[in-house]
């Protein structure tokens, strides 16, 4: 993008996000792409597109639905079976397999040669978005784990606030060091799928465990590695060193521990920096990545949404032309990367914003180690996988059987969908 357009869409994107709205109503003449997502930070981005199109008399616009995540899959579903798609959606990324399975997105492989910057998108991400050597679907918005500490209770505790842990035995050794009568070491979500999987599986994959397969037909969280993993964190639980209710936390549980600041350490996303800068300003935390055993290999969990054209988009030319403008640097920096996003493209990692706050550049180099599994019934895992990672956490099992069983468990839900 050259300089002079980067400058206007800047421009744009000040007087849509300080001024009155540019979107004026649909005239006959404007075509209309639909758009759903379930992400209100694509808002600004929205609103950045509608204002250059009509300042530059192009006669297009979008108009969003926004979807409720949990609803997102019936009412997706539901459109499609009905021939009542969108032009274009932003979609949690791990359900994309699924819908490339039953031929609901179009072919972009061409478009998406032709992107000056095809390379530099996030390759975890767009694993999901292709299918037999075809991309369907583009990296769009990122979430993306890393592991946070609060530097004050590292000081206190005789540890050095600038040499976070980049092994298990030196998170562990602060763990214990961290641990006192009001203060656990580490926190996190023993009683939510998601939350391990975002927190506590890019552990494993540190490890060189694994969940699934890569091509998500095999499951293999009973890999020995993977076993160590979960077996590093039930040893947490079993010495006290986490807080007692872990093994039933939900998500919020351990990230409002850490902003009491009765928890030392946990794992989380990007979000974190915004949230705890805005509405916890006294508490002084770094940011590291998620280490393995060795303090050589780390990991991440790669979230976030994926783009795509439904097959039976009214306008798929318009629509990529809104892919293309949703993947630029003016929103990739300027909306995301400004409001705490971390840009799907790593050409674009060295920006203004992430210079200021560079916390925000150690979730970018997460990016780059960031994993996330490939399957069709990604959802449908989590039951079983909750199952046995809570028999292990409670001692109900011992890790080798609770991952053992929970395999099995997967492993059907797997061959049913085939």
């Amino acid at each position: 993008m050259n300089k002079t357009r980067r400058l206007f869409l800047i421009m744009v994107l000040v007087a849509v996000l300080v001024g009155p709205s540019l979107t004026a109503t649909a005239q006959d003449d404007v075509t209309v792409v639909q758009l759903w997502t379930r992400t209100t930070s694509l808002f600004p981005a929205i609103d950045a597109f509608n204002a250059e199109m009509e300042a530059e008399g192009q006669g297009l616009r979008i108009e969003y639905t926004f979807v409720e995540n949990a609803d997102f899959p019936t009412k997706f579903t539901t459109a499609l079976a009905a021939g009542e798609a969108p032009d274009v959606v932003s979609i949690d990324l791990v359900l994309v397999p699924y819908y490339n399975s039953i031929g609901a997105f179009m072919d972009l492989t061409n478009t998406y040669e032709a992107l000056e910057y095809k390379d530099t998108l996030n390759p975890a991400m767009l694993n999901l978005g292709t299918a037999d050597g075809h991309v369907y679907a583009l990296p769009f918005g990122a979430d993306v784990s890393a592991l946070i500490y609060n530097r004050a209770l590292f000081e206190a505790a005789g540890l050095d606030p600038d040499a976070p842990p980049t092994t298990w035995a030196e998170l562990r050794a602060a763990a214990e060091a961290l641990t006192t009568d009001d203060v656990y070491g580490y926190g996190f979500s023993g009683g939510s799928p998601g939350g391990l999987m975002f927190t506590m599986m890019p552990y494993a994959w540190a490890n060189g465990g694994q969940w699934l397969n890569e091509d998500g037909t095999v499951s293999e969280l009973d890999d020995p590695k993977t076993v160590e993993a979960v077996q590093f964190f039930v040893d947490m639980i079993n010495d006290g060193l986490v807080p007692p209710g872990t093994a039933t936390y939900s998500y919020d549980d351990f990230q409002n521990g850490f902003k009491q600041e009765k928890i030392a350490m946990m794992t989380t996303g990007n979000f974190v920096i915004s949230d705890l800068t805005t509405n916890f300003p006294d508490i002084d935390f770094g940011v590291a990545l998620i280490p393995g055993q060795d303090g050589k290999s780390f990991s991440a969990f790669a979230g976030g949404d994926l783009i795509a054209i439904p097959n039976g988009s009214k306008h798929p030319e318009e629509a990529w032309q809104v892919i293309e403008f949703m993947l630029s640097d003016a929103i990739q920096v300027e909306v995301f990367a400004k409001n705490g996003q971390i840009p799907v493209r790593s050409d674009l990692y060295g920006n203004a914003y992430f210079e200021a706050e560079p916390r925000y550049q150690v979730f970018a180099k997460a990016l780059t180690v960031a994993y996330v599994p490939y399957t069709t019934v990604y959802n449908e895992l989590y039951d079983p996988f909750l199952v046995g990672m809570q028999n292990a956490f409670t001692g109900e099992k011992s890790v080798e059987e609770a991952l053992a069983d929970a395999t099995k468990d997967m492993q059907a839900v797997i061959d049913r969908s085939r």
